[in-house]
């Protein structure tokens, strides 16, 4: 993305081509599909035992992430699962066990409160790399949202920088404003004097 260009100037164009890669990322991902149907039976079983495995690893790399954020925090296991009781989500410290072993499947509602407790976007346990076994088409994918998130940062990045330069301009503005209406009032206080 252009330095100049802002996030609201996305073109029909921008948009065609993130439709246009979309379709082929899910064409790639439905020849890997339709490769497997041509393997002997044993073959996919392996493969699906392995895809399986490789779904299985987000659900424990969100169980680290959750352990590294309550330990940063210096929490213990009852300490979060309190935090999540407040939220209204009935937790003891051996859910919150089992959650950072990946030994328990995670509801999407209980990964959003998490991260809210946190103070981490929700898809911030998604970031990152993925496993080492995941479909070509898969990681491609991820590595194109990975990255136009980056570029989104940056450009959120700046806008908090021009922000931050637009106030400090602006109470300087006011401030020699003030400065000159002041020494106005003493100049016609001073001129009526004399």
């Amino acid at each position: 993305m252009d330095d100049q260009q802002s996030a609201a100037s996305v073109t029909p164009e921008d948009q065609a081509k993130h439709r246009e890669y979309a379709g082929e990322m899910q064409a790639v991902r439905i020849a890997e599909m339709e490769a497997l149907n041509e393997l002997p039976v044993n073959e996919v079983d392996r493969i699906h035992r392995a895809q399986r495995e490789a779904f299985d690893w987000w659900e424990k790399s969100f169980g680290i992430k959750v352990r590294d954020w309550r330990k940063a925090r210096g929490w213990s296991q009852d300490d979060l699962a309190s935090e999540l009781n407040d939220l209204g989500f009935e937790m003891h410290q051996t859910t919150v066990a089992k959650i950072e072993r990946g030994a328990r499947p995670l509801r999407v509602s209980e990964a959003v409160a998490l991260a809210h407790i946190f103070g981490v976007p929700a898809l911030a346990v998604f970031n990152g790399p993925g496993p080492e076994d995941e479909p070509w088409s898969a990681k491609r994918m991820r590595e194109h949202l990975e990255f136009i998130e980056a570029q989104a940062q940056q450009v959120k990045d700046r806008l908090e920088s021009v922000a931050k330069d637009l106030a400090y301009w602006e109470s300087s503005k006011a401030a020699a404003a003030d400065a000159l209406n002041r020494a106005a009032l003493r100049a016609d206080s001073d001129a009526t004097e004399a």
